[in-house]
């Protein structure tokens, strides 16, 4: 196992210490114990690399680089990172408390998500020609300037690489802020960008909390703001964003229905809830929320589930025979535990819980299904493996039921095939996926839209990258004058 590396700014071209102490440890989730203290990074060096992004635009070393030559840097990174895909996973097992049989498979995704804005680049998707009435019409993307990227905890290396990979696509300068409870993924990642062909310059690493975070936000030298976290700290974001008119891309989570009709499959909806809750430890945005049953399968289904989660193996991160891992650290496993017992507090309510605890120090908690909760007090996002579950009588109500809360990220659907692809027309969310539930989208190439209160603006590869830039239309107004 690899040592948990120093934290380190990377500023100017130049990696130093951050010096502000938080309040708070950076924490080994499944044994509690305190890996190092958590850090942030001073003002004054924030502004720094916040000055260093803005010279950095305007030297136009990377900004006014061709697609080609920004694809070449691109795989560049990936070809760098290739080798440290077993340390991002290790790392981020370490502090997020995922397993590492998921921490490996996103890891081994980072450098496939840099390969990949290369090869949109290739594409020349950033220029176009449409006709007009004095010749063709040039439209090209341009980078919109320094952009900043907040980070978030749950799957560090892989969101930070899709953030990263096509901010650079674009030709945009970065500032980077990881999540202060799992931040070193991110350092491997701008290790990586400082050893390949993308000018030094380019990316700035900064640390710390929502203080760090507001202070980069708000500068006017950024021009374009992504942002993966939850709903309070997204709000503020926007508002941030609000003042200055800059492009925001957030990214805020969801409460996720899944609706099982009568003639589903009942051990592969009974085998999708138990991935619902137990994937990243119920720490990701598409998790499952609010199960759906028909009255009339209700209890054959729970109890497949109840089955099923008895033989879930919950213990450390780092063993390879946990499935699934511990919450992140105690604050969040308070804030999971809190709401759990706020939706247990009421008459007729019970839990389905009969995964083992294991004998450890970490933040521990079992796949939880409740039952009996009202479905009005159902519509706060968990962010953690803990679902509610309601009964329905017919499709109308079942719509009714996924469509109750102000969310709109996923929903799953268990059912015949034709019937689930009608519904899933009126289910107001980003994504539908139709008797399967995977961590990974349906398609590579599909964007991923955030409807409601789950967001602002789709993510994807083509979408992110063209999220960082703006359009530029040149064309001539009359005929040419003859010489």
């Amino acid at each position: 196992m690899n040592p948990i590396p120093p934290l380190f700014d990377h500023i100017e071209g130049t990696r130093l210490p951050p010096s502000v102490p938080l309040n708070l440890n950076v924490t080994d989730s499944s044994s509690g114990e305190a890996l190092q203290p958590a850090m942030a990074t001073s003002t004054d060096k924030v502004d720094a690399a916040l000055s260093a992004a803005e010279q950095a635009f305007i030297d136009g070393d990377w900004s006014q680089s061709s697609p080609a030559e920004r694809a070449d840097a691109l795989d560049s990174v990936a070809t760098e990172l290739e080798p440290h895909i077993e340390l991002m996973a290790e790392l981020d097992a370490r502090t997020t408390g995922i397993t590492l049989h998921w921490t490996r498979l996103m890891s081994q995704l980072v450098p496939i998500i840099f390969r990949k804005a290369a090869d949109l680049l290739r594409q020349e998707v950033l220029a176009s020609e449409f006709p007009g009435q004095y010749g063709n019409v040039s439209v090209k993307s341009y980078p919109l300037g320094p952009a900043a990227l907040i980070c978030p905890w749950n799957s560090p290396a892989t969101i930070s690489a899709h953030k990263l990979a096509s901010a650079l696509a674009a030709g945009c300068p970065v500032v980077v802020k990881p999540s202060e409870h799992a931040p070193h993924s991110v350092g491997v990642l701008v290790e990586a960008v400082s050893r390949s062909m993308v000018p030094d310059n380019t990316v700035q690493l900064v640390h710390g909390d929502s203080t760090v975070g507001a202070q980069i936000v708000a500068d006017p030298r950024i021009k374009a703001v992504s942002f993966t976290g939850g709903l309070n700290g997204g709000r503020a974001v926007a508002y941030a964003c609000a003042q200055d008119l800059k492009p925001v891309q957030l990214e805020l989570g969801g409460n996720n229905p899944m609706l099982v009709f009568p003639e589903a499959d009942l051990d592969a909806a009974a085998d999708a809830v138990v991935a619902g809750l137990t994937t990243l430890n119920g720490q990701w945005c598409r998790a499952l929320g609010r199960l759906l049953v028909h009255q009339s399968i209700q209890a054959p289904l729970l109890e497949r589930i109840e089955t099923r989660l008895a033989k879930v193996k919950l213990g450390s991160a780092l063993s390879s025979e946990s499935d699934m891992g511990p919450l992140i650290h105690p604050a969040h496993l308070d804030a999971v535990q809190d709401l759990e017992k706020r939706l247990l507090d009421g008459p007729g309510r019970y839990r389905i819980a009969p995964t083992s605890t294991p004998e450890l120090e970490g933040s521990f908690h079992r796949p939880t299904l409740i039952c009996g909760v009202p479905p009005e007090e159902a519509t706060e996002e968990v962010f953690g493996p803990v679902a509610t579950v309601h009964s329905f009588e017919d499709e109308d109500e079942a719509i009714a039921l996924a469509n109750q809360t102000p969310f709109g990220l996923a929903a799953y659907i268990f059912g015949d095939d034709e019937r689930a692809l009608h519904l899933a027309g009126r289910i107001h969310a980003g994504t539908i996926k139709i008797n399967g539930l995977t961590l990974l989208s349906l398609a590579p190439e599909a964007p991923r839209p955030a409807w409601g209160l789950s967001g602002l603006g789709d993510e994807g590869t083509l979408e992110t990258l063209r999220f960082f830039t703006g359009h530029r239309v040149v064309g001539m107004a009359r005929p040419l004058e003859a010489k």
